[in-house]
């Protein structure tokens, strides 16, 4: 079900058959927070997951629909399994992390939205970023078309609630990690502006 909706995220006819999108002329657009709780409420089991990842989490009919979908006994099931393993399993994952030299990669605005955190200061980012940790944390945009949110926007938001020395650790590690630990200067960037330049006159030509 989940992948039949993703996939429906890419096809437009689908998302204007279900009243997700709407077009008007030439020109397209999102319907309201408020048309899609009603498409939730009235619609069927795909509506409901379409429109859970279309908005991430803020539209409350979606989430409670799609929740409601798991029956109660499996619920409990899992939470009790997730409260003895999680603990146990996540800091052999860390100490794997560490061994190993692996950077973990956090998509806060992504992460927040499918795990219901209570936003970012609930991210688990500022555990592993603590310098005693010993893992580097770098940090990425997962589909902003989908959830909005671009690299800029990911480091704003935390800014907002965490110390500006931390942040700026975790975007000196992201950097580098996405460079290949090479350092950039001007000179590098004007000759990758250049041939692209040249790239589209030939192109144009």
């Amino acid at each position: 079900m989940w992948i039949d909706a993703y996939r429906e995220l890419f096809l437009v006819d689908a998302l204007l058959k279900r009243g997700i999108l709407y077009r008007t002329g030439e020109d397209f657009g999102v319907s309201p927070k408020s048309t899609l709780e009603e498409i939730a409420l009235a619609g069927d089991v795909l509506d409901r997951a379409v429109i859970a990842l279309v908005c991430g989490g803020p539209v409350r009919v979606a989430h409670a629909d799609v929740t409601a979908l798991v029956s109660d006994a499996l619920v409990k099931r899992l939470c009790e399994f997730d409260e003895l393993a999680t603990p146990s399993a996540r800091e052999h994952v860390l100490e794997l992390v560490r061994k190993h030299k692996t950077i973990i990669e956090a998509c806060p605005t992504s992460n927040i939205r499918l795990a219901k955190l209570d936003g970012i200061s609930a991210h688990p980012i500022w555990q592993w970023a603590k310098p005693e940790t010993g893992i580097k944390v770098v940090v990425g945009s997962d589909d902003p078309l989908i959830f909005g949110s671009t690299i800029a926007d990911e480091f704003r938001e935390m800014l907002e609630v965490a110390d500006e020395a931390v942040v700026r650790e975790i975007a000196f590690a992201t950097v580098k990690a996405c460079s290949g630990e090479q350092r950039r200067r001007l000179p590098d960037f004007q000759a990758v502006t250049a041939r692209v330049r040249a790239r589209g006159r030939e192109t144009n030509s």
